[in-house]
């Protein structure tokens, strides 16, 4: 995980995503209880898109750094040899993940004309 947080700053420059991805990694780590290798596809998402440890439903930008973290680590460990399973490069949109009520408070951006 050390190695995946370095190449991360190196690439970004930035030590809040860093310490961003590392809380996001050590809550997957702390409630997936496996290691790299032993998680599937479906478990990394249930965990971007689950309640934390508050009990509430996540946000939809908490989803989107979940998702950007979780799955970026685990194609990195697969690529290191690390984790042994073949993960899709693809992950699901965000908006599909929110309940019916905060789809309908999400700003849509491809509407014409006035609402």
């Amino acid at each position: 995980m050390q190695a995946f947080l370095a190449e991360k700053h190196r690439r970004t420059g930035s030590m809040r995503t860093v310490q961003s991805y590392s809380r996001i990694l050590n809550a997957s780590v702390g409630q997936l209880r496996k290691t790299p290798d032993q998680v599937v596809t479906s478990e990394a998402m249930a965990f971007c898109f689950g309640r934390g440890v508050s009990g509430k439903e996540p946000a939809a930008l908490t989803v989107s750094c979940r998702i950007a973290t979780v799955p970026a680590f685990l194609l990195i460990a697969h690529r290191h040899g690390v984790a042994r399973r073949h993960l899709p490069t693809r992950v699901p949109d965000v908006q599909s993940g929110l309940r019916k009520a905060d789809r309908r408070l999400t700003p849509r951006t491809n509407r014409c004309g006035p609402e």
